[in-house]
């Protein structure tokens, strides 16, 4: 009899391609995920909040309708921010990413992915 396996998500499934050295750091950041925002997702756009941590992006948009928050990069891996601050990494420069396996929470998706390409992404789909 055949068995049937379902493979759940990987961590950092949204990257196409990445950057990379021996070291594996060219693409990635260490970065202090801020508590009280439960459950990040891995592809969750991310800001910084001017205390040194950063949060999930917003949405909100500037008068002539830019992002105006701070990108950090995206989260790389699922990050539960519940009962404290985490130590986790973001995906930060020079990769290549599926728009379509991002967490972009608000509605100005194009707005966001401008400012991801500021960052140095390439964003694909």
């Amino acid at each position: 009899m055949t068995t049937i396996l379902n493979e759940g998500q990987h961590k950092g499934e949204f990257i196409v391609q990445a950057v990379d050295n021996d070291r594996g750091d060219i693409s990635l950041d260490a970065a202090i995920f801020a508590s009280g925002n439960g459950v990040v997702a891995d592809g969750t756009v991310m800001k910084n909040n001017g205390a040194g941590k950063v949060v999930p992006i917003t949405g909100s948009i500037d008068t002539a309708g830019e992002s105006n928050e701070d990108l950090a990069g995206i989260a790389f891996g699922t990050v539960d921010t519940t009962n404290g601050d985490v130590a986790g990494a973001l995906v930060a420069r020079l990769a290549v990413v599926d728009k379509t396996k991002l967490t972009i929470p608000g509605s100005n998706d194009a707005d966001v992915i401008t400012s991801l390409r500021k960052l140095l992404f390439i964003v694909a789909r």
